[in-house]
């Protein structure tokens, strides 16, 4: 996957019952530190990534812009909100 060196892909793990309400292109926000970034789904997960208390969990991908100013680090940690969920 190539994205643009002015955005990034914030991923987290969600569960089956929430990834099938979804959709590529929803809207959704990324939460870091103070700052929220307003962006979109960008891949939602096929096969299950992890496993836990007997639910199925799935990755799910949300592409937002950043400006070059910002000090991101690969690994850092991200809020995703989506909303109307």
């Amino acid at each position: 996957t190539i994205v643009s060196a002015n955005n990034m892909i914030a991923k987290t793990f969600i569960s089956e019952e929430i990834i099938n309400k979804l959709h590529v292109s929803d809207s959704a926000n990324v939460i870091i530190g103070e700052k929220t970034f307003r962006g979109k789904i960008y891949n939602l997960g096929v096969e299950v990534a992890n496993t836990q208390d007997n639910k199925n969990y799935y990755e799910l991908h949300v592409l937002f812009p950043v400006q070059r100013i910002e000090n991101f680090r690969s690994g850092q940690g991200a809020m995703i909100e989506i909303p109307n969920l």
